[in-house]
This record gives structure tokens, C-alpha cells and sequence, in this order.
């Protein structure tokens, strides 16, 4: 018999021996969910910590320059107001602060959470925008 078949059989004994000691702890378990389950009944009553950040300068409720880089929506109105300033695209990549993250070389993974992130989208928005309003 070839060594590899072997370990196949001797990893396939060790399983099916773990598998029977998970077996008789599956009653220890089922009482253990089963208080789990009642604690999760009720789940209107449960309170959600959260936490709210408070805008001091914009206690005035109006419109700052500076609110372009909240975690808002950018509006048609908003843009049109940045390309009459003459921000460009880079210039609001430069302002959301992703610019060199752009530059960067990055994994296929932190790409990919980079293309899914908040400021993309607004970077994307707003160059899309720019394209079409040459």
C-alpha cells in the first residue's frame, strides 16, 4: 500500500474516533443552547449600544464647505458647486483623503475593500459626474 493511502486511512480512523466523542457531549451541548435560545426570545427588549457623534461647528444647521467629506450622499447641487469652484478629481481625492491609497500598490484584497469603501463611491460619483459635464 502507498504511504499516501495509508495516512488517508489513518486521518480517516482519527475522525470517525473524534466524531464519536463529539457524539456523547451533544447532550451537554443541547442544554446549553437550549439556554441560549430563551435568552434570545425576547429580542425586541434588547438594547443596541450606539454612538453618536455630535457635530460642534455645525450647530448653525447650515451647509458647510467642510461637510463634503461626511458620510453623505454627494448631490447634483453639491457637485456642480465643487466644478464651479474647480475642484477637480483628484483634488477631491486628495480632500476625502484617498489619493495615496490610490497611488499605492495594494493587495487584491485591500483593492477590493478599497473599491467597496464609502469614499470611493463619492470619489467615483463625482468623476462620473465630471465626465459627463465637460
Amino acid at each position: 500500500m502507498r504511504p499516501s493511502h495509508l495516512l488517508v486511512m489513518i486521518g480517516a480512523a482519527v475522525l470517525v474516533s473524534s466524531e464519536a466523542l463529539l457524539t456523547t457531549t451533544d447532550s451537554k451541548q443541547v442544554k446549553l443552547s437550549g439556554v441560549g435560545v430563551t435568552s434570545h426570545q425576547d429580542s425586541s427588549q434588547r438594547l443596541l449600544r450606539t454612538h453618536h457623534a455630535i457635530d460642534r461647528d455645525d450647530e448653525d444647521g447650515k451647509d458647510d464647505e467642510d461637510d463634503e467629506d461626511e458620510e453623505r450622499a454627494l448631490t447634483t447641487s453639491k457637485m456642480w458647486t465643487m466644478k464651479e469652484k474647480g475642484m477637480t478629481a483628484t483634488g477631491y481625492a486628495k480632500k476625502l483623503g484617498i489619493f495615496s491609497k490610490m497611488k499605492s500598490g495594494m493587495s487584491p484584497g485591500e483593492y477590493m475593500r478599497f473599491l467597496n469603501s464609502h469614499k470611493y463611491d463619492k470619489y467615483r460619483t463625482y468623476l462620473n459626474f465630471l465626465k459627463e459635464n465637460k
